[in-house]
Order: structure tokens, then sequence, then C-alpha cells
């Protein structure tokens, strides 16, 4: 049973869930065969087993025969037994997933309420579902639960054959196209961001005729198609920065009214402009990101469903903060978030970021006294905490140690089978500029302009702000 579709459904579920299905299979109403009962009891006896790995006690022979005791082994036999557990499993999932839908079981009771005798019933249920709703996220899904509630209404009036007017019809119609529009941008959003990182050939149907009819028809009332709509112009027209404006301001305005997850996902796409603009050498977007990640700070949008927080956007919000050269606020964050950071990860990501803070803040013996507390568990630490104890070496002009680390870290770079070949390339050209840099003396002016020129037209350079400062310290003064 290792790798049946039923113990690998079964190993994903909580002890809750699995607890909730044991109550499912035992009422009458879903199950009357007693053997499958029998048959899920037993396998949550031996849960400890195919929860930790340990096979032995779920092999198909040792079921059968706690089933059927002394009984020759009939594959067929179990197998059905099997398919009828895991039948249940899946009926048990989707009558999980209605309990947490209430719209759809509002929907539900509307359908069945709508007939001539319960005209009572679909009122009260029609009043419950509008002030549910009323509550709701105004997301894509808003409007199509909006839509169906008028549906209902205009089934109910079309039943009771009145030969008046009523709106409901229009308005379900009206909500319709919102859900559309929202759903349609919110996707074609998604295509083009992809676009951006892989090879797609997405086809991007009908998007010009939407933005056209937004022009003259935006849509400001409605936020799921006035963000998504400006977050496709972002991601179209990069250089026209002013729909980036737009969209923070609409985010500002509007993002509490979504989920926390769909307003962490507007959010990414604000960042990401951000990102490649600094890329493109826009320094002002520097300021515009930190603020951003500021405002998702205070708002906890940057927590998972566990309340922590990511060691890389950790990381990132440190490397924003310097860049910014804040940095009392960097330190004070650094200091504060680090218990926001699940446990396995906390460590290394607290003494490698406070390590490249007191680096920018040139103080070189706390930066080794940090890095000697990273350890080196992890590929990304490896890497980096050396290329950042080299940099710390150099700038104390400690020699030895200088040249010892350049030659052991260049070593592992080549053996490594762990670190990418791209990075180690990345890294192996930098130690080789670091050390024609570091032997070179400033009178030499010949092989220090060489050298600038390397760097110069060496792509993709790591550090290579810092590598021109240090050469510049060198250069002959013009």
């Amino acid at each position: 049973m290792r790798d049946s579709k039923l113990l690998v459904l079964l190993q994903k579920m909580s002890d809750k869930e699995l607890q909730n299905l044991h109550d499912f299979i035992k009422s009458p109403y879903f199950n009357k065969k007693a053997d499958v009962v029998q048959f899920y009891e037993y396998l949550l006896l031996v849960k400890p087993d195919w929860q930790s790995g340990n096979y032995q006690s779920v092999q198909k022979e040792v079921v059968f025969g706690q089933m059927w005791e002394g009984q020759i082994y009939h594959a067929p036999t179990l197998y059905y037994l099997m398919s009828n557990l895991l039948a249940l499993a899946e009926q048990f999932i989707s009558v999980e997933a209605l309990k947490n839908d209430q719209m759809a079981n509002y929907n539900y009771l509307l359908s069945y309420y709508n007939s001539p005798n319960l005209d009572k019933h679909f009122s009260a249920a029609l009043r419950e579902a509008q002030i549910y709703q009323s509550q709701q996220v105004l997301d894509a899904n808003y409007y199509r639960n909006q839509f169906l509630l008028h549906q209902h209404e205009n089934l109910y009036f079309d039943k009771q054959k009145k030969h008046l007017f009523d709106g409901s019809l229009q308005q379900a119609i009206d909500q319709l196209d919102v859900h559309y529009l929202a759903l349609k941008l919110k996707y074609s959003c998604e295509m083009l961001n992809r676009q951006k990182v892989v090879l797609a050939n997405y086809e991007l149907r009908l998007i010009n005729e939407i933005l056209h009819y937004l022009d003259t028809h935006p849509h400001e009332d409605t936020p799921a198609v006035a963000i998504y709509a400006a977050i496709y112009r972002c991601l179209s027209n990069s250089t026209h920065e002013q729909y980036f404006e737009q969209l923070k301001q609409l985010l500002h305005h509007h993002a509490a009214k979504f989920s926390t997850t769909e307003q962490r996902d507007m959010y990414a796409y604000l960042i990401n402009y951000c990102i490649r603009k600094i890329n493109q050498a826009n320094s002002k977007y520097l300021h515009e990101l930190f603020e951003i990640y500021k405002h998702l700070l205070a708002n906890q949008l940057l927590l998972d469903e566990n309340n922590h927080l990511s060691p890389w956007t950790y990381m990132n919000i440190v490397t924003i903060g310097i860049r910014n050269q804040d940095f009392v606020w960097t330190d004070d964050f650094i200091a504060t978030y680090k218990t926001q950071i699940a446990a396995q990860f906390r460590h290394n990501a607290y003494h490698y970021n406070l390590a490249i803070l007191r680096f920018n803040q040139q103080q070189y013996s706390a930066t080794i006294g940090l890095l000697h507390q990273v350890v080196f568990d992890d590929v990304f630490y490896n890497t980096e905490a050396r290329m950042l104890l080299l940099r710390t070496y150099y700038e104390l002009n400690e020699n030895d140690a200088f040249e010892a680390l350049a030659v052991s870290f260049a070593t592992y770079l080549k053996r490594s089978k762990l670190v990418a070949p791209e990075k180690a390339e990345r890294c192996l050209q930098f130690i080789k500029l670091l050390q024609r840099l570091h032997k070179l003396v400033k009178s030499d002016t010949k092989a220090l302009n060489l050298l600038k020129k390397k760097i110069d037209t060496t792509t993709g350079l790591m550090n290579k702000t810092w590598l021109l400062d240090k050469w510049n310290e060198k250069a002959p003064k013009r």
C-alpha cells in the first residue's frame, strides 16, 4: 500500500482531518459498510508507522491478514476495500470544502427554495445571503457570487409571471461582466508576468479590446478591475511610470478590500516593477521599494499562514534598507523581526544579515565575529558568507587571511557539486579580479587601467559597485 493513492492521501491529512474522516465513514448516511470502518480503524492504529516512513504494518499481505485472518491473500478483495475507502475520503474532502464555502451553501439553498411553495424560505435565505455577501472581500469571486444571487432573484421573479419591470436581470449581467473583466485581467497579468520570466507563448486574446473599453469605462468603483488593469499596464508599458503611480494609489486606497493572499500577490507586482527599475539603474525606485516594504510590514502582509517571515524576504528588506543608507531602521528591523523567521532558518538569517549591515557600517571586526556564527549547512550561506568575509579581510588589510580564503574558496567552488555552475563562475570571476586588485600598487597605472577595463566589461559581475570603489581607492588621482 506504500505508494497507493489512498495511503498517499492519508499521509497528507492533518491529525484533525484524519479524526474527522473517521467520524465521516462511521456515519451510516455516508457509509453502511462495516468492513470499511474496520479497515480505516486499523490504518489509524498503525498511523505512527506509516507517518514515520515504516510501511511494514501496511504491506498488503499484512493488512489482508488483519482483515481476514486465516484466509489466503486475495488481492482484488483488498483493492476493492481500498477503493471504497478512497472514494469516501474524496467525498469527505468535498463535504468539508462545502462546509467552509458559505456562499455555495446559500446558492444550493436558493436553487432548492426557488419553487412556488417555498417563497418565505427563499426570501429569508436571500436576505441572509445578501448580508453575508456584503461582508466579503471584493475579489473577482465576489462579483461571481453577486451574479448568482441576482440570477436566483431573476428566476424567482420570472416564476411569478408578473408583467412588471425587475432589475435583477440587468444586475445579474452587470455583475457577470465585472466578474469576467476582473478575472480576465488577473490571469492576463499573470500570463504577461510569466512571459518575462520563462519562455512562454501565451495568447492574450481580447485584452486590447478590454483595455480600450476601460479607457472610457474605467470601473473606478470596482477595485478588482481597476487594480488589475493598472497592473497589466505596468507590465506592458514599463517606460510609462504614470501607471506605477496609478497602481500605487489604487493599492493604497483599496488593497484592504481583498484577502491577505491577494493583497500579497498585488503588491508583488509593484515590488517586481521597482526591482526591474533598480536593475536599470533608476535609483528613485530604491526609495519606492523601501516604502512599499515598510507598508507591507506595518500591515503584516509579509507573514505567511504560520505568522512567519521568509528568510529571503528578511534579507531583501535588509538589502534595500542598506541601499537607502537607513542603518538605524535596518538595525531595528533585523532585531525586531528575527523572531518572525521559522526556528530552523533563524540563526543563519539573523547573523548573516546583521553581518551585512555591520560591513556596510564599516564595523569590520564585528562583521567577522558575526560571520563566524553562520553555520555552513546551506549552499547559499556557504558561498555568500565566504564572499562577505573575503571583502572584509580586504578592507582590514588582513593579507594572509585574505589570500588563504581566496584560494580555499576558489577550490571549494571548483569542486562543489551543490553550487550551480553559473553561480560558481560568477564567484570565481569576482575572486580573481579582487586578487588582482589586492596585489596591485598605486604606482602601477598601466595594470590598474587594464583591470578597470576588465571590471567594466565583465557581465554579471558580483559586487561590481564595491569593486569599482576599491579600484578608485588605488587609482591615481587626476
